[in-house]
């Protein structure tokens, strides 16, 4: 059985070797040249307008066990905090081991616990999201209430 979690945090706070270490998990690959481009857009933590509404979603998937790293690149235009998402579909006897990784991706800068910032969903719904080819934020939400904005979606297949 597969089990999916997702988390919401400031990029600024990424913790890039954690995330490496998370793809490392279920047997996909994460380059440092990937967050430098991708997540950090190539300019480190200096955002500016130029990159609002850009982004897009990306899925590492292990083809030969179904599991997948989601990453949400996409910038929303009033996003302060430049929020990323992280989500993951593991097997269930990695699941306790791959939520303590996830929770260590991000810094804890915050006053907010960061386990009070992973969703875990019992609907499929990243495996729903990750056949699409566009897919709408709102979707990530464990209400589907948020964002419409519409972000694209890149599949790097591995196995």
């Amino acid at each position: 059985m597969l089990k999916e979690l997702l988390i919401n945090y400031e990029r600024g706070n990424l913790e890039d070797d954690k995330l490496i270490e998370l793809a490392n998990m279920i047997d996909v690959e994460i380059s440092q040249g990937f967050i430098d481009n991708e997540i950090f857009f190539g300019i480190g933590n200096k955002f500016d307008s130029l990159v609002y509404e850009a982004g897009k979603i990306y899925i590492f998937k292990n083809n030969s066990t179904n599991e997948f790293l989601l990453i949400d690149t996409y910038l929303l235009p009033a996003d302060q905090f430049e929020i990323m998402k992280i989500g993951i579909r593991c097997k269930e006897e990695k699941y306790n081991c791959i939520k303590k990784i996830l929770s260590e991706c991000f810094e804890e800068e915050s006053y907010r616990p960061i386990f009070e910032n992973i969703i875990e969903f019992e609907d499929n719904r990243l495996q729903k999201i990750s056949k699409q080819k566009e897919v709408e934020l709102k979707l990530f939400q464990k209400n589907n209430i948020g964002p419409v904005n519409k972000v694209t979606i890149e599949v790097k297949n591995f196995k």
